[in-house]
């Protein structure tokens, strides 16, 4: 890429990673100052966080001519946090079939500490396998980001496909099913169950278009492809915030009271 193209490149993807950490940051921020901190809400909040962490890290990158090591740290950091947010987004399809298919009555199959491990654990484990076997191919020569010509293409891409495999299942089986209806079952939770089941199908495939479209920008160094990234990561972070924060019945009810208040007030 000539030399202006890339200074055009690195303005559109550092600049579209901004936009993408301010919704995701405002997001965290809102749920905070709201204390909503529900299983679910854990879930989601450490898949916000996950992919907040990829994008600083680009915003971030090392120079891979004068920082070899730098350069693979980040490149096995890209590679931890987009898998840790595609498996928050499997545990809370896993949460989410839980109460659509009334096998719990109310906060899903894990509780928030098994689904932290579960969640960043796998995502380190696989990592940790892929580095040991792959270390000298984490980084490149013109860039940072994840290698398509080498066997880390394998281990960042199987285990993800498999993930939105078992995730589209989840919500497959849940939402095409007839089940009997638990007694005392948490009508909030299971509301909320539900929205975030059709949501699921919008984010999951555009955090993949997305990683995916950045992977070949960078890898390809074309400036359209970068173009194209630029946009989707304008619109993803805008649907996280819009579809997290509608999704979460607490947070539908404080906005709804203060609202009221407001209206009251004046």
């Amino acid at each position: 890429m000539a030399a202006e193209q890339k200074v055009v490149a690195t303005v559109l993807s550092k600049g579209a990673s901004s936009v993408l950490i301010f919704f995701v940051t405002l997001t965290l921020i809102l749920f905070l100052v709201l204390r909503v901190f529900t299983i679910d809400r854990v879930i989601q909040m450490n898949m916000e966080i996950a992919i907040l962490a990829g994008h600083l890290v680009l915003i971030f990158p090392s120079t891979p001519g004068e920082n070899e090591i730098g350069c693979k740290i980040v490149s096995i950091a890209l590679h931890l946090f987009f898998l840790a947010c595609f498996m928050f987004m499997m545990l809370e399809a896993v949460h989410m079939y839980t109460l659509v298919a009334y096998v719990v009555k109310k906060d899903g199959l894990f509780d928030r500490k098994v689904n932290l491990a579960i969640g960043w654990g796998v995502a380190v484990f696989i990592v940790g396998v892929s580095v040991g076997f792959e270390w000298a191919h984490y980084g490149a020569a013109y860039h940072c980001w994840l290698r398509m010509d080498t066997g880390v293409l394998i281990a960042q891409q199987l285990p993800v496909i498999v993930i939105m495999i078992l995730t589209f299942t989840l919500i497959e089986a849940a939402g095409n099913a007839e089940y009997k209806p638990l007694s005392g079952m948490d009508k909030k939770q299971l509301t909320s169950a539900r929205f975030s089941q059709r949501t699921n199908l919008i984010i999951m495939p555009m955090v993949y278009a997305h990683w995916i479209l950045g992977t070949l920008a960078e890898y390809e160094q074309n400036l359209y492809l970068y173009s194209i990234f630029s946009v989707m990561n304008g619109i993803l972070g805008f649907l996280i915030f819009s579809f997290h924060c509608s999704n979460n019945q607490q947070v539908r009810e404080k906005l709804s009271k203060a609202v009221k208040n407001l209206r009251g007030g004046v």
